[in-house]
């Protein structure tokens, strides 16, 4: 088993899903809104849920963004149920593609 975290405005209990599982071809336009300087990756990205390999990551990216850390376990079975790869685009980090059930998340206390 492999823990990854993930950071989530706010995490409701239920399946991650990417922007573009949520809201279709309008999910392009919702990744250059939050990301603008980014907006070259919209086509990439829009469809997969990004990780951080190591807590220490994750804690950094919510001290800049905010929300709060999920850490998200997942064994060899679960990787391939997830389509899980490492997103070189901009940075070696883990993603999933379109979403990862419930039953590989927890919410992080602190």
């Amino acid at each position: 088993m492999t823990k990854y975290y993930h950071v989530a405005e706010k995490w409701n209990g239920e399946a991650l899903e990417s922007l573009y599982s949520q809201h279709g071809d309008d999910a392009y336009d919702l990744f250059a809104e939050r990301w603008p300087e980014g907006i070259s990756l919209a086509y990439e990205h829009a469809g997969r849920i990004h990780m951080h390999a190591s807590l220490k990551e994750a804690e950094s990216h919510k001290r800049e963004h905010g929300g709060e850390i999920l850490e998200i376990t997942l064994d060899e079975d679960a990787k391939e149920e997830v389509f899980f790869m490492i997103d070189d685009l901009e940075y070696d980090h883990p993603v999933a593609c379109e979403c990862i059930p419930a039953e590989y998340i927890k919410k992080m206390e602190g």
